[in-house]
């Protein structure tokens, strides 16, 4: 996932990354969710998908 791609999380909706730090599994995402503001969450461990 990069910066600007919109991601479904089962709980907050479609959010858009605003910041990808490391690679793969590893990845750390703050995700702007509209009405729950910026969650930083691990690739590996959130339940998201690429929309």
């Amino acid at each position: 996932m990069a910066c600007s791609d919109k991601a479904e999380h089962k709980k907050w909706g479609t959010g858009t990354i605003v910041s990808v730090k490391g690679e793969g599994e590893n990845q750390e995402l703050d995700i702007a969710f509209p009405n729950e503001g910026i969650k930083r969450l691990v690739a590996k461990f959130a339940p998201i998908t690429k929309v």
